[in-house]
């Protein structure tokens, strides 16, 4: 609840079309992204005042590291293809976010990073400070740079030349730091946790130290609660194990919103074949596919060689209940010389053509094997 003082307003047959515009804007920039655009829908006036809300809170947001310079900025991340994320974005999506003043991350494609590099060293006037990214964004960054101007830093991270952009943000430590911008819109991944304040860990989070702050991972814990794993939800995982892999075009696990169409934020999903999980092992205790229930299958050291696994098809072969459906993979162990065609139980229950997230695979990455 808020009140409002209308001893100091001027009566409304006094007021100018200007001034209610102004306050209409004012009003219209409290609300988040979603909120704005959806009220932008509903008439011209508000499709205009809309658009002047989102251009406004998008320049606060940039002008302080580009300054005159935005324009060229701006053009040169859609030349190179590149993505904003982190605090920025949150900023731009409406959340109060201090250090979106402070720090700016960008991410580009592999082939993008040297056209980027020159418009912030030279056209931004900033100066590369560091080529170490963190621990827990390394392994998924090709290229890594940061920058410094005065009190204000900018990151540079390309993604590897065999990898697309996107592998970088659904690599990220939470579920809420899975999320970038361009030029004409935002999305992030898992809306309804983001929505609902509650951020997941990744494989990654355990990587940052619980004393350290990186990205949202740090920023938010004061709005978001961390969830280590599933084990919040007191039920099993289903769809939402951490375990089960999805693809970038399942539209369920991410929400988009464009404020300019004709450069729409959904570009960065066309015509790519991402796929990601959140963790190797699920630790909810209610959840089937918990890493101690599937522990109690099969027990071994490792494998090297084909004797070695010979006795694990049998198990699988003679399991009781049997499996009705087995397909063929190609498994390759740590310590193997050369790959074996393996038999892979498909799930209890499943009769369709499966998906990975339908194979009984917890035989095999028990003998710390990997999929080719």
């Amino acid at each position: 609840m808020f009140s409002v003082h209308v001893s100091h307003m001027k009566p409304p047959s006094t007021m100018k079309i200007t001034e209610y515009r102004d306050i209409a804007a004012m009003i219209l920039d409290l609300l988040v992204i979603t909120d704005l655009t959806a009220i932008s829908r509903t008439c011209q006036i508000m499709r205009e005042l809309g658009q002047e809300v989102i251009r406004r809170r998008f320049r606060h947001i940039l002008e302080p590291f580009a300054g005159n310079h935005l324009p060229s900025f701006l053009s040169a991340l859609r030349h190179g293809n590149g993505l904003i994320t982190g605090s920025s974005v949150r900023a731009m999506m409406g959340y109060n976010n201090s250090s979106a003043s402070r720090d700016l991350n960008i991410l580009v494609p592999y082939t993008g990073f040297d056209n980027l590099h020159e418009t912030i060293e030279h056209t931004l006037g900033f100066t590369s400070i560091s080529r170490v990214a963190h621990p827990a964004i390394a392994a998924s960054i090709g290229i890594f740079r940061k920058y410094k101007s005065k009190h204000r830093i900018i990151t540079l991270s390309a993604s590897h030349k065999d990898q697309n952009i996107l592998h970088i943000i659904l690599n990220a430590p939470t579920t809420a730091d899975m999320l970038f911008m361009t030029t004409g819109g935002l999305c992030y991944f898992y809306p309804n946790f983001y929505h609902a304040g509650i951020a997941i860990e990744s494989h990654s989070g355990n990587l940052v130290p619980n004393d350290k702050k990186l990205g949202c991972a740090g920023e938010i814990t004061d709005e978001f609660e961390m969830e280590k794993d599933m084990s919040f939800l007191n039920r099993t995982c289903n769809d939402l194990c951490p375990t089960f892999w999805h693809h970038v075009e399942e539209k369920r696990w991410r929400l988009c919103v464009d404020w300019n169409v004709e450069d729409s934020v959904t570009k960065v999903f066309h015509d790519i074949n991402v796929e990601w999980r959140l963790n190797r092992e699920c630790t909810n205790s209610e959840c089937p596919r918990c890493f101690t229930e599937m522990s109690q299958n099969c027990e071994c050291a490792g494998a090297s060689n084909r004797d070695d696994v010979k006795w694990i098809p049998r198990q699988i072969r003679y399991r009781k209940p049997p499996f009705l459906q087995l397909i063929k993979g190609i498994f390759y162990g740590a310590q193997c010389h050369r790959p074996f065609l393996v038999p892979i139980p498909v799930k209890d229950g499943i009769d369709k053509p499966p998906t990975l997230d339908d194979l009984d695979i917890n035989y095999w990455d028990l003998c710390h094997y990997s999929w080719l």
